[in-house]
């Protein structure tokens, strides 16, 4: 299905997700070799590491605390265009940031660089993918009224006050024809006093579990039908009204 072009997109990210399952004898300092051959197009690198903080109690002893810092993977980054890759041994993700550009941009950069990944970490399959799209909609505070702008809004029950300081929902949708699932989340932020605005994310993940083969062209074919899935999604949550807040 064909969709309008919104020139003023609210999407804060966009990005494709992978999960793999690692060879056997992988270890982090695999990742090593990453670092230099991501390094040239995206300069700032970081470290992945994963925190454990361990408190114990014995009624003999006196208490002790533990924190373990476990290095799990890189972050790289780069300005422009602005794009983040994150790359663990398990999970690799490319990110556009806000401006987004086009899908074709992102899925050219996430292939490209998969393939680099692929020839460091030597994955044995792919174990799930998924593309997800957060978008933040400033909303004018004065006479706001959700069911403008939301196709499903937080409903209030009955003998409440008709007014919201904060809402959360997610659901989620199976695709029958992909077997891909649609996870839709819609959350209320804190409002700009300045800007007397109040933002709404509309959180759009399409993900399914897989098992394809690291040069299998499946995964590809299947992000695209998950794009249609997420644009579906998208314009299908929100009125004529928000849609023009953004052409």
């Amino acid at each position: 299905m064909v969709y309008p072009h919104l020139s003023r997109a609210p999407i804060v990210e966009g990005l494709i997700d992978i999960q793999v399952k690692p060879r056997v004898d992988f270890s982090v300092e695999n990742l090593s070799p990453l670092v230099e051959k991501l390094k040239p197009s995206y300069p700032t690198v970081r470290d992945i590491r994963h925190y454990r903080a361990e408190l114990k109690y014995d009624v003999n002893q006196p208490a002790s605390s533990s924190i373990d810092a476990k290095h799990v993977g890189y972050r790289f980054e780069r300005q422009s265009p602005p794009f983040v890759i994150l790359a663990r041994g398990d999970v690799f993700t490319v990110s556009r940031l806000r401006p987004y550009d086009t899908w074709e941009h992102l899925i050219a950069e996430a292939r490209l660089q998969w393939a680099l990944y692929c020839e460091v970490c030597k994955p044995e399959t792919v174990a799930r993918i998924a593309t997800r799209f957060i978008n933040r909609i400033d909303l004018s505070i004065d006479a706001l009224d959700f069911d403008d702008y939301l196709a499903a809004p937080a409903n209030i029950p009955t003998g409440f006050p008709q007014m919201i300081n904060h809402f959360l929902t997610r659901i989620v949708i199976p695709d029958k024809d992909s077997g891909s699932n649609v996870a839709i989340g819609q959350a209320l932020e804190a409002p700009n006093a300045e800007t007397k605005t109040v933002p709404v994310i509309l959180d759009i993940d399409v993900f399914k579990d897989v098992d394809l083969s690291i040069e299998s062209e499946e995964i590809w074919t299947l992000l695209t039908r998950m794009r249609d899935l997420k644009n579906r999604a998208f314009f299908n949550s929100l009125t004529p009204k928000a849609l023009e807040l953004f052409r």
